[in-house]
């Protein structure tokens, strides 16, 4: 293959599942991003990509050399990064997607410790749309409650987020609950809130943290993070008696940056994260 270029653009559409995805990803256009599919289809016979209701998918049969790229695109972020990171250079860029309340409740008070820890990293933090996503997608590493089972992905177990039943002290539970969205339905706070309350929400969102806003908002029960809701004066816990429900979570990072310094530097603060919430 003479432009290997175009490979990029096969791991952007494989990444994130769209050509706009894949042009906001790359910098580029959605023209552009059309284009160089269609050609490298040319070169090699057959389209790289399906589409279907949900997106592109990739073509079973171009997932050994979509594979090859993502390994080759990693190796060479990971050199480059153990690369400034030996040799005091430019800032290493890092992006790690978690459910919001991880960033909120055990990142973000951190963030003094991570400039200390790797003051050379430049940390973009995304949200996961979905809590329970546990692909990389354009991200160098995720914290997900979905440990993956396939896939090149290195996983360690980073802590757990324990979650309990709450309402407003002295309300009833005659109005129905918030819960999580239908795709979460099997996830520990749904099956809490549907052994609780025997019947669906009345409401749903996205992530707990909508649930506490939601909670604040209507005034209905819901199950929230104990960290949360033990901490506000106007909440009480449904059922004290019943030890919280466990979420545990995972880090995960692609298999060819083990060797990435910066990385590690990264993953070594997200878990000292964790063991402060902890000990706190």
């Amino acid at each position: 293959m003479d432009r290997w270029d175009d490979l990029r653009y096969l791991v952007a559409v494989h990444k994130t599942g769209t050509m706009s995805g894949a042009a906001r990803l790359l910098g580029a256009n959605v023209g552009t991003v059309s284009r160089r599919i269609e050609r490298l289809g040319e070169i090699l016979g057959a389209s790289p990509f399906v589409k279907t209701p949900q997106g592109w998918t990739s073509n079973p049969d171009m997932l050994p050399l979509i594979e090859a790229a993502i390994t080759f695109e990693n190796e060479i972020k990971s050199a480059m990064s153990s690369g400034q990171a030996g040799l005091g250079g430019g800032p290493v860029r890092l992006r790690l997607s978690c459910p919001p309340l991880v960033s909120t409740l055990m990142l973000f008070p951190h963030l003094c410790e991570l400039r200390q820890r790797v003051p050379n990293v430049h940390l973009s933090i995304a949200h996961s749309i979905q809590s329970s996503s546990a692909t990389l997608g354009d991200n160098d590493m995720i914290i997900t409650p979905q440990r993956p089972d396939r896939g090149r992905l290195l996983t360690r177990g980073v802590g757990k987020i324990d979650v309990a039943l709450y309402r407003f002290r002295g309300a009833d539970e005659t109005g129905g609950w918030i819960g999580l969205n239908e795709d979460l339905d099997g996830s520990q706070p749904m099956r809490l809130g549907y052994a609780h309350f025997g019947r669906e929400p009345v409401l749903r969102v996205d992530n707990l943290s909508l649930v506490a806003e939601a909670m604040r908002a209507s005034r209905l029960p819901g199950v929230l993070p104990v960290l949360l809701g033990d901490a506000a004066p106007e909440l009480e816990r449904i059922d004290p008696a019943t030890p919280p429900e466990e979420i545990a979570l995972w880090l995960c990072y692609h298999e060819t940056r083990r060797g990435d310094r910066t990385l590690a530097a990264v993953m070594d603060w997200v878990l000292a994260c964790f063991s402060s919430s902890r000990a706190g």
